[in-house]
């Protein structure tokens, strides 16, 4: 069962509208986040209004692209390939964990139904959306965008 896509919140990056939105972004006691974690949460819980399950699978997507931070920065500092339990060089452990993290990071933005950006509108269509999203406190749910994507 896929979760309802969620509902962008128009006009989340306006000022107006931010003071109220950074109200609600908080995250949950214990979350444990890192840096790319948090600004994740932060960028999708501005722009979306999110029920507690999708709130849930974000927080899940936001740990395991701080787990991918983890990761990759052990392949970084070790190498691609290390020594073997006999010497001989093996591709590193944390490159198949790499390789699983990411398609589980894929199936939760899957499960999240984030809209993506519109490339044919432009850069006035989404401030005057933005400011009348501002102008009338508009916050739709991520499900209603989805829908109309589809």
């Amino acid at each position: 069962m896929t979760a309802p896509p969620l509902t962008q919140v128009a006009g989340a990056t306006s000022s107006g509208f931010r003071a109220m939105a950074e109200r609600t972004e908080r995250l949950p006691a214990g979350a444990g986040l890192g840096r790319r974690g948090r600004a994740f949460w932060r960028r999708v819980h501005l722009a979306f209004q999110l029920s507690e399950v999708e709130r849930e699978l974000l927080l899940e997507a936001c740990r395991v692209l701080d787990e991918i931070d983890a990761l990759a920065g052990q392949v970084a500092t070790d190498g691609r390939m290390i020594a073997g339990s006999r010497g001989q060089l093996v591709a590193h452990p944390a490159i198949a964990e790499l390789r699983q993290q990411r398609d589980v990071l894929g199936r939760l933005v899957g499960r999240l139904a984030l809209p993506a950006e519109d490339e044919n509108e432009d850069a006035a269509s989404r401030l005057g959306r933005a400011g009348a999203a501002a102008r009338w406190g508009y916050r739709p749910r991520l499900s209603a965008v989805s829908k109309r994507r589809a």
